[in-house]
């Protein structure tokens, strides 16, 4: 398991506006269709720091930027008119330390996410890597992290080719943690969870420690994918939805409350799975273990 972690800002030279159209709907998909590239979120910063623009790739494993099907990918007319002209576009594969808890790559995105970079030494990293796994990680989970992820530098490339820093100036270590909201700032305990005995020694210099706040911008959908990820985990109470029948009209799938589904789908959740025909069956779904659901046309997949 790995992470493509992809950080950039706009700059003067590319709008906001082209910058996101371009990236939502042609770079970001195009990777979905890459073997190995299963998730692809993007999110925008909130903490009033630059750069602005975080995507995340969710990889089967750190070799698949490296593989033939990814290098493979042709840069489009944007891609070559865009990426030179923005101010800051780096990317970076990271391999997956640990992960708590382990959840399967269908589960939604976080609304929010901190994420910390760190600049270690070798001697460094053993004890930091003790504190995280051992105190760290239970006490942000315990105040409302749902999601843990740490990872270790493979690779990092600035793809404006603008600066080029050196090794010592590269962080090697990346800690991913996902919140369903902001609750957490007004917990005391989460800021005390970095100023224990343990926690203060651990990130004592030469550890050099940057922390970053983002807010979910987009999910990215493959655009070859048949199926629709919904964009929250399905609460534990009953919960309906009204679906069109065609793949074409998936971005207007959305919740409704009088729990009639008005195209032949297949819904699932967890293990469950309910088969429906056509003109409004009733429809009830309920999340027994705080997985993502997901819908499928049979339409399309009967074609």
């Amino acid at each position: 398991m790995a992470l493509l972690f992809v950080i950039g800002e706009t700059g003067p030279n590319v709008s906001v506006d082209e910058f996101n159209d371009w990236y939502d709907n042609e770079h970001a998909p195009k990777r979905l269709t890459v073997p190995g590239f299963d998730t692809a979120r993007r999110y925008k910063a909130v903490d009033a720091q630059t750069p602005t623009w975080l995507a995340i790739y969710d990889l089967a494993s750190p070799s698949v930027p490296f593989d033939a099907p990814y290098k493979s990918l042709v840069p489009s007319d944007k891609d070559k008119s865009i990426i030179p002209r923005l101010e800051f576009f780096t990317r970076s594969v990271w391999e997956l330390i640990s992960e708590q808890p382990s959840s399967a790559l269908t589960a939604a995105p976080a609304h929010l996410l901190i994420v910390t970079c760190l600049a270690t030494g070798q001697k460094e990293s053993d004890e930091l890597n003790k504190w995280y796994e051992t105190e760290h990680i239970p006490d942000i989970l315990a105040v409302g992290c749902t999601r843990a992820r740490r990872y270790k530098l493979v690779e990092s490339v600035d793809l404006t080719k603008k600066t080029n820093p050196s090794p010592d100036e590269v962080h090697n270590y990346l800690a991913v943690y996902d919140f369903p909201n902001g609750d957490y700032i007004n917990n005391p305990a989460f800021g005390a969870s970095v100023r224990t005995p343990w926690a203060l020694k651990a990130l004592a210099p030469p550890v050099q420690m940057a922390l970053r706040r983002f807010e979910l911008h987009k999910d990215i959908q493959n655009p070859e994918d048949k199926y629709f990820h919904f964009p929250s985990i399905l609460p534990s109470s009953t919960r309906s939805l009204l679906l069109p029948a065609t793949r074409e009209c998936r971005e207007g799938w959305q919740w409704q409350g009088d729990g009639r589904i008005d195209a032949p789908v297949r819904v699932s959740c967890d293990e469950d799975e309910i088969k429906y025909g056509v003109n409004y069956w009733s429809a009830e779904i309920v999340d027994h273990a705080g997985t993502a659901a997901y819908a499928e046309c049979l339409k399309c997949t009967s074609v």
